[in-house]
């Protein structure tokens, strides 16, 4: 069984695929910082029985300490990942046009 790494799968795009990766059979880790959200997509997930396991690690991939701890915590718990999605992302709740090419800032701007 192949071992998939999804980070934001809680929601969205991350979510859609994890959904997907789960039902052909691969080994599901997902990822985000909103652990009651990654929670709940992995129970609405797994609650249709399929041939894949899912499994949610809550946390920040910003934080490399994390990152490590979790890649470390996913190989001990079903080996190598075969496949990363890096779909982890920040919104900052505005327009294109209000936008910039700086960092994120801190705390999203509300418009």
């Amino acid at each position: 069984m192949k071992v998939v790494w999804i980070t934001g799968g809680g929601t969205g795009i991350g979510r859609a695929l994890a959904d997907l990766f789960y039902k052909e059979g691969y080994r599901v880790a997902i990822s985000g910082r909103r652990a009651d959200i990654l929670n709940e997509a992995a129970k609405a997930i797994a609650k249709p029985s399929g041939p894949g396991e899912i499994f949610a690690v809550p946390g920040d991939v910003s934080d490399s300490t994390y990152v490590t701890r979790t890649h470390q915590t996913i190989r001990q718990r079903w080996g190598p990942i075969d496949i990363l999605v890096n779909n982890a992302a920040v919104n900052p709740h505005q327009t294109f046009q209000e936008s910039t090419f700086q960092e994120p800032a801190d705390e999203p701007t509300q418009s």
